[in-house]
């Protein structure tokens, strides 16, 4: 074969590859399956927030603090504040807000922390920017300092990928049994909600899950599986990885989907 022909060969056969990986690549970003139940129930993104747990060595105020700092979620005159009149429960802290209204939401660019818990043991602080909120602990234990970090985006666009890459890189480099769990709240349009429960079970089907198991609540049904997308945990003997619920609340249908557990009353 002439070389010349064998060089072009060459040449498109390598382009064939670099074409392939990119294609593989923006798959895996842009169709995983958060992505494809949305499109599929024809869902609009409400809410998403992410619960991240860690153990440090090192001071738990000073790690909470440089937190906020890199998150830019820090108000310069938290030192000068007292103990929160109002303690918060960190459980209603993280409760899924029933009905989001999005003409409400808190238009204040500023950053607005509250200490709510300052002992020996724990320091506590809430915060609130604009659509984000949360609220960053500490926990003083025998060997190390357990950290736990719930943030929540109020958004009706997807940005559950971004919002995770930026806690992520936030966090204390030099943390030991870091665990995760993320969430987003969909708003469907779709009347029955045995249809959505059905539509749900449907794409993660077509995704490759198993293990897939339900059980009906007050208001609907919650179902886990096993995707082989995430980190799977063990539950009732079986690894599942992915978690979703479908629920009827205030006179709308709603989507909850979380990984590998939803970590959120709802």
């Amino acid at each position: 074969m002439n070389k010349k022909i064998k060089n072009v060969y060459l040449s498109i056969f390598i382009l064939l590859v670099i074409t392939s990986i990119v294609s593989i690549n923006y798959g895996t970003k842009e169709n995983n399956i958060f992505n494809q139940i949305i499109k599929e129930t024809k869902s609009t993104p409400m809410e998403s927030g992410i619960t991240m747990y860690y153990e440090i060595k090192s001071d738990g105020r000073t790690e909470c603090k440089d937190w906020l700092k890199s998150m830019n979620l820090y108000d310069n005159k938290i030192e000068n504040k007292s103990l929160a009149a109002s303690q918060y429960k960190i459980s209603s802290m993280s409760v899924t807000a029933e009905d989001i209204k999005f003409y409400n939401l808190n238009n204040d660019k500023n950053v607005h922390n509250n200490i709510t818990v300052n002992d020996n043991k724990v320091f506590c602080v809430q915060f609130e920017k604009g659509n984000i909120y949360g609220f960053i602990e500490s926990k003083k234990a025998t060997d190390n300092t357990q950290m736990s970090i719930f943030i929540r985006k109020i958004s009706n666009t997807y940005d559950i990928e971004n919002l995770y890459d930026k806690l992520e890189a936030s966090i204390n480099k030099d943390n030991v049994k870091q665990s995760c769990f993320k969430y987003i709240k969909l708003k469907s349009n779709e009347k029955e909600i045995n249809t959505i429960q059905d539509n749900v079970t449907r794409t993660i089907k077509r995704q490759g899950a198993i293990n897939i198991a339900t059980v009906t609540t007050n208001n609907g049904f919650s179902s886990v599986a096993l995707t082989n997308q995430f980190s799977p945990i063990k539950d009732g003997g079986e690894n599942i990885d992915f978690n979703y619920a479908v629920l009827h609340e205030t006179g709308n249908n709603y989507i909850i989907l979380g990984t590998p557990l939803i970590d959120i009353a709802y």
